[in-house]
């Protein structure tokens, strides 16, 4: 069948009309389509750390394009969960933000001082709670990929989210098999990360997820100096919805980092080793905290 009497058939896409009318005139360029994944450069700390810094040492470890596709397939996921968890965290950020504001200008409630009355037009209760729930279900996920990326490089860590009953255990069995003292270290690392802030982080995890969480009210007060409202944001845990978000956060890409560097770095072969930059000597435009180097 030639071109010209093809332009005068009906148009694949069913659309009704003649192939020459329709999606003939679409132009779909030969070479594909380059868009923009992230927002954010090299200077960014956390792109730079989470992302090029572990693509480059792994450049070190697994020099075959399939070897380096199958490690990708692993911690983009883990990466992705990481930003997703950032995003949600800014976006309760500003909502709390934006939400003081328009109550300390007056835009969406009222004081009735007759009836000593607060009348709040506008609540965020719901789309809060939605945000730092979000947070923590991002979270769970990665350490879930984290322990799939390290089955990956032959490292069984499911022993570090394991409860208090069975976590002596497991590690022990990960010592034996590890028995290196440098694994010692990486578990002691371990020890202090569960100590520190793991727990508190599973513990909330595990009320989102079992329990049918929802954060407290948020309370309205009367400022007495000029009868002007304001409001008084849930705490748990004495801390503020913004300090535990961050603080988690934080925790999380430090814990990621150490244990995949770490365990990349095991992999190293003589003479290449993995120097720390201080973080006064880290380049602004690609602000890494580890590099591969080689011995002197």
């Amino acid at each position: 069948m030639g071109e010209g009497t093809k332009r005068n058939l009906p148009c694949p896409c069913g659309s009704g009309k003649k192939y020459k009318d329709c999606c003939m005139l679409i132009k779909i360029p030969k070479m594909g389509v380059i868009r923009l994944v992230y927002e954010h450069g090299t200077n960014d700390p956390f792109i730079a750390r989470m992302l090029f810094q572990i693509l480059e040492i792994r450049n070190f470890i697994y020099k075959g394009d399939s070897e380096r596709k199958q490690f990708d397939n692993k911690h983009m996921p883990v990466f992705q969960n990481l930003l997703e968890a950032r995003m949600v965290k800014e976006k309760a950020y500003q909502l709390i933000k934006e939400h003081t504001e328009k109550i300390s200008e007056g835009k969406i409630c009222q004081y009735d001082s007759v009836r000593d009355l607060i009348h709040v037009n506008e609540t965020i209760e719901n789309e809060l709670s939605i945000y730092f729930k979000d947070f923590f279900i991002r979270g769970n996920m990665v350490f879930r990929d984290l322990i799939r990326l390290a089955g990956f490089m032959g490292y069984n860590i499911s022993f570090a989210f394991s409860d208090k009953k069975k976590y002596t255990e497991k590690k022990n069995k990960f010592l034996i098999k590890n028995p290196e003292e440098k694994f010692n270290k990486f578990c002691d690392m371990i020890d202090n990360d569960r100590k520190a802030w793991q727990s508190i982080f599973v513990k909330i995890r595990d009320t989102i997820e079992h329990e049918g969480f929802k954060l407290p009210e948020i309370k309205y007060v009367i400022d007495g100096s000029n009868n002007s409202v304001k409001p008084l944001y849930p705490k748990i845990n004495n801390q503020t919805i913004e300090e535990i978000l961050e603080i988690c956060w934080s925790n999380l890409c430090h814990f990621y980092e150490e244990i995949i560097v770490f365990l990349l770095s095991v992999k190293l072969t003589d003479p290449l080793i993995l120097v720390a930059i201080p973080k006064d000597k880290r380049d602004p435009n690609n602000p890494v905290k580890y590099k591969v180097g080689a011995k002197d």
